[in-house]
């Protein structure tokens, strides 16, 4: 078994999946962090920004799906596309830039999709879909079944995670999303996360996440019950100077690992 059992268990793909009704989302919703700066109504200025961003998701927002285009007009999006989208879909609702019934709209043509998407191998969402008719394809939008990535699918499981607990009355359909994939091929008994590609033969599995984004996504993968205790262990042992500032970064060698170790920011700010 690839998973940790918890309370209020269900079966699903190799093992069993817990939802632990809020506590592990109430480690993070209690901490400082989401306390930090100016609490109350936006400032006009800030709501024509808001409204600015907001029509994006609107003008590149496809009916047929109701997925979103992660370029503008450009129409492709992986499993972390979808989650931004759910982030910026709860945020629209909360400063008042749609109402519920939008919100509810928007977020069910979503979860419809997502409860019905081909997956690669049967098992995992797709590096990356057709957002107008939802089929899988490749980085070039050509029909392809490439494979997965732990990373993209992390983040869509921490905002699917977030909405249900905002939302509880969706927690159902949320289940039925996560319960369809096989997570024995994504994460091991120890936590590690793997990506997958599709080759001429079969399906060649690497680890995946490097210093950031690893401890991000082993984050997505323990809300909802799982032990991601190996990727989660921030190791911050190694540090590079540039321009007399230290920073902090992974170890791991890319001429062996065959995966590039940049020093970014992103991950760090979504945590």
């Amino acid at each position: 078994a690839c998973l940790v059992v918890l309370s209020l268990t269900v079966t699903s793909g190799c093992g069993v999946i817990a939802r632990k009704t809020h506590d592990t989302y109430q480690k993070i919703s209690a901490g400082s962090l989401r306390y930090q700066g100016r609490i109350g109504p936006l400032t006009p200025k800030e709501l024509a920004w808001a409204k600015t961003a907001w029509k994006y998701f609107v003008n590149n927002t496809n009916p047929d799906t109701g997925l979103v285009n992660s370029i503008d007009r450009y129409s492709t999006a992986t499993a972390w596309h979808i989650g931004d989208y759910l982030s910026a879909l709860m945020a629209a609702y909360q400063l008042g830039l749609i109402d519920k019934i939008e919100f509810d709209q928007r977020l069910s043509r979503v979860l419809e999709f997502l409860a019905k998407m081909e997956l690669a191998d049967g098992k995992l969402p797709n590096k990356f879909y057709n957002t107008k008719n939802g089929s899988m394809v490749n980085a070039n939008g050509q029909s392809a079944e490439v494979g997965w990535s732990a990373v993209d699918i992390s983040r869509l499981m921490v905002w699917l995670k977030i909405v249900g607990e905002h939302y509880p009355e969706y927690h159902e359909y949320l289940d039925k999303v996560i319960m369809r994939w096989g997570f024995c091929e994504v994460i091991d008994h120890c936590g590690t996360l793997y990506k997958a590609t599709r080759n001429e033969t079969n399906w060649d599995k690497k680890q995946e996440g490097r210093l950031g984004y690893e401890e991000y996504a082993g984050t997505g993968f323990s809300l909802w019950g799982f032990n991601a205790n190996a990727s989660r262990r921030i190791k911050l042992d190694q540090i590079v100077y540039v321009d007399q500032q230290a920073l902090f970064y992974d170890e791991r060698d890319p001429r062996v690992t065959e995966v590039i170790n940049p020093i970014l920011t992103p991950a760090y700010l979504l945590l």
